[in-house]
C-alpha cells in the first residue's frame, strides 16, 4: 500500500510542475538562459525533495566546503538507486547537467525535463555516439556548467561498488577541470534495482575533496575516485 500511495502522489506532484516546464521553455525561446537555469534548478530541487518526502525518507548532506569555487567540474557519485538523482540535486545549490543513458529519454514526465537540464543522453550501443556525447559534456563544463556522471554506468544490484569506467573521466581531462567524488548512502534502501517497492531511509550524501586531473590518467582517476568513495562508505557504515 505504501508503494502504491507513493506512485500516486508522485504522479500528481510531477503534474504540478508542468506550468514551470512551459515557462522554462518560453525562457529558452526568449534566449533568457540564466533565468531558465534558475527556474529549472528551483523546480527540480523542489521535485527532488518531494520525492524523498513522499517515501518518508530524510537526507543529510556533508562536505559542501569541498565544492570547488573556481569554475565548473565533473561530479562522480556512486550509483545505488534511481533516488541518487534526487540526492545529488539536493546536495548542490547550482544548476547541474547529467550524463544519462538513452533509455531515460523514454520515461514519461521526466524525459521532457532532460533538455531543460541540458542533460546528455548516451547511446551505449554506439561507441561513435558515446564519444560525441562525452564531447558535449566537455563543452558544457567549459561553458561553466558542472556535469554529473555515474562512472559505474548502472545501479549496483547488491550495494557494492562496481567498476568505475575510465572513459567517464575523459570528460574532466579534456575539459581541464577537477573531479568531485560524491558518496551516496541510503538510497538503495528506498528502492532497490529491479524492484518497485518503496521503503523509508536516511540518505547520506558526502561530498569529498576534489581531485586534480593534471598528473593522472583516466585509469588512475577511476581507481582513486572509487577508492575514496569506498573508504567514505565504510566510514559511515562503522559509525
Amino acid at each position: 500500500m505504501k508503494s502504491l500511495l507513493f506512485y500516486i502522489r508522485l504522479f500528481f506532484a510531477t503534474l504540478s510542475i508542468n506550468k514551470n516546464h512551459r515557462k522554462a521553455k518560453s525562457l529558452v525561446e526568449q534566449g533568457k538562459t540564466e533565468e531558465k537555469d534558475k527556474l529549472v534548478m528551483e523546480t527540480t530541487k523542489w521535485w527532488a525533495k518531494k520525492t524523498l518526502d513522499l517515501t518518508g525518507s530524510s537526507i543529510e548532506i556533508y562536505g559542501k566546503e569541498n565544492i570547488p569555487k573556481d569554475g565548473a567540474f565533473l561530479i562522480t557519485p556512486n550509483h545505488d538507486s534511481m533516488f541518487d538523482f534526487s540526492a545529488i540535486l539536493l546536495a548542490f545549490d547550482q544548476s547541474l547537467s547529467f550524463v544519462t543513458k538513452q533509455e531515460n529519454k523514454r520515461i514519461p514526465f521526466v524525459s521532457k525535463w532532460l533538455p531543460l537540464l541540458d542533460c546528455i543522453a548516451i547511446d551505449r550501443s554506439s561507441p561513435k555516439s558515446s564519444v560525441k556525447s562525452l564531447m558535449n559534456a566537455v563543452k558544457l563544463i567549459k561553458s561553466g556548467k558542472s556535469v554529473v556522471i555515474f562512472p559505474e554506468g548502472t545501479r549496483s544490484s547488491d550495494g557494492s561498488l562496481g567498476e568505475f569506467k575510465a572513459g567517464s573521466f575523459k570528460i574532466a581531462q579534456k575539459a581541464s577541470t577537477k573531479v568531485l567524488p560524491v558518496a551516496i548512502m541510503g538510497t538503495r534502501e528506498i528502492m532497490r534495482k529491479g524492484s518497485l517497492k518503496i521503503s523509508s531511509s536516511n540518505v547520506i550524501v558526502s561530498i569529498l575533496p576534489a581531485i586534480n586531473t593534471d598528473d593522472l590518467n583516466t585509469n588512475d582517476l577511476a581507481s582513486l575516485t572509487k577508492k575514496v568513495i569506498k573508504e567514505e562508505k565504510i566510514k559511515w557504515r562503522n559509525k
